[in-house]
């Protein structure tokens, strides 16, 4: 469902990931006590002590008295983790797991088929489903430290995440201008009808621009085969000399000079539907001095590049209200 309306985590100031991570779940699962979130619901999750399935999915209070993920405990240790699923109006859902691994890094996989099994393996090394996807680059995830490493800080840094029911996307920040990391987890948008469970996971969380080198950072399930898939970005553009709806481009021919916002999406590597996957949501291409900020038809969005300025920056759909 394309353009849905997200919820913003606006550029919140933690101390580092440890202080961090229980109000970012709160967030997802609609549990903040100010800040409305898209309602992920909540699957199973390990407080360090005690692991528990909670009796209400869509409350963090239904936990056991005194479990560190309660809204009124609000405090994990390192290696604490939970399990969270999509909240798609109809269809089929997907989870993520996160995992507090250190003050300064999260564990992240995507379980694109929603089959994550309740009290499996231990509390410390839970088991995977098959298909877990992480940061491998030729087979899905066997173990927790297969996982995209999302890395905070251990100074003042600020916390964003842009999330509606089927996509969360986590910027965190130290202001300076190459301190930022970002992953996307989730829906993309334009499959193919046969795509049912359109489910990427961007796994360098250290790119925070369009890389149109050809570098495969995006892991997903093929939609058919069912096996472990790589993609790359890829530009939406309309080449008249080949006739091409979709091709690999870097935009400085085919956007009239003009690239503020332009849609971007994945192209599958190879596989039964290799070719192209389908577009990001709430994610767009920027050229590179387009600067931090924009406002078209009336929606606004903000631009982060890591790189030295040859790169395409991403631009982000934004609230209109946080600075």
């Amino acid at each position: 469902m394309p353009r849905l309306v997200p919820q913003f985590f606006p550029k919140q100031s933690f101390s580092d990931l440890t202080a961090a991570t229980v109000p970012l779940i709160q967030f997802l699962t609609k549990n903040h006590p100010t800040i409305d979130g898209p309602g992920w619901h909540i699957v199973e999750a390990y407080d360090g002590t005690n692991r528990e399935v909670p009796s209400d999915p869509t409350d963090l209070d239904s936990f056991t008295s005194g479990f560190g993920w309660r809204n009124d405990v609000a405090s994990v240790p390192l290696n604490a983790w939970i399990v969270l699923q999509s909240n798609r109006a109809a269809g089929n859902q997907f989870q993520a797991y996160f995992e507090l691994d250190t003050t300064s890094n999260m564990h992240v996989l995507l379980f694109p088929d929603g089959d994550w099994t309740t009290g499996a393996g231990t509390d410390t090394n839970p088991t995977l489903p098959t298909k877990a996807i992480g940061q491998l680059t030729n087979a899905y995830a066997s173990t927790v430290t297969d996982s995209v490493d999302l890395t905070g800080f251990t100074s003042s840094a600020e916390y964003t995440v842009i999330a509606d029911h089927s996509v969360a996307i986590f910027l965190f920040d130290d202001t300076s201008p190459t301190g930022v990391n970002w992953l996307y987890i989730g829906e993309i948008d334009y499959v193919r009808g046969i795509d049912t469970r359109p489910y990427v996971l961007h796994h360098d969380d250290f790119d925070v621009h369009v890389d149109l080198s050809g570098n495969p950072t995006w892991a997903m399930a093929d939609p058919l085969a069912g096996d472990f898939r790589l993609g790359w970005w890829i530009y939406l553009a309309s080449n008249q000399a080949t006739s091409q709806a979709v091709q690999l481009d870097d935009g400085s021919t085919n956007f009239l000079g003009n690239r503020k916002n332009t849609p971007v999406g994945i192209f599958l590597e190879n596989g039964a539907t290799a070719g192209f996957r389908g577009i990001l949501r709430h994610v767009f291409g920027g050229e590179n001095n387009a600067g931090s900020s924009i406002t078209l038809d009336g929606r606004s969005f903000f631009l982060r590049n890591d790189a030295d300025g040859s790169s395409e920056g991403i631009v982000f759909t934004w609230d209109r209200t946080t600075a």
